[in-house]
């Protein structure tokens, strides 16, 4: 852009002429925009430049809550996985025939004489 300075053309401050744009790797590159008085359209860019960068930065700032939720989700659903296997192990050891007679005993059950058992068809 020859005979434009850093202010914009023609040597003149105008913030509405240049803008940073971040690009899609995330680095950010000077880009030039026009002002609706030198384009005619009537659009407000900064206004609009504006509110997309706002949406942009409030959507990342969504995506890293929601990760840190489902991070702290999974280590929830592993503490829980190891809980139902430490909960089936002790069912698994508590249905043996063993644990069963010696919870048995301890309550005052013991094994009937064969003449006391009733055998039904």
């Amino acid at each position: 852009m020859k005979g434009e300075t850093a202010d914009g053309p023609n040597g003149r401050n105008d913030n509405s002429y240049w803008s940073r744009d971040c690009t899609s790797d995330g680095n950010f590159e000077t880009a030039a925009r026009h002002s609706p008085s030198r384009t005619g359209d009537g659009g407000d860019s900064l206004g609009h430049d504006s509110l997309r960068r706002a949406l942009y930065v409030r959507t990342r700032m969504q995506i890293v809550q929601i990760g840190y939720e489902i991070s702290g989700l999974e280590t929830k659903n592993k503490e829980l996985k190891n809980r139902k296997r430490e909960l089936e192990l002790e069912i698994a050891s508590l249905q043996s025939p063993g644990e069963l007679e010696r919870k048995a005993r301890k309550i005052g059950l013991v094994f009937p004489e064969m003449q006391r058992v009733v055998h039904v068809p």
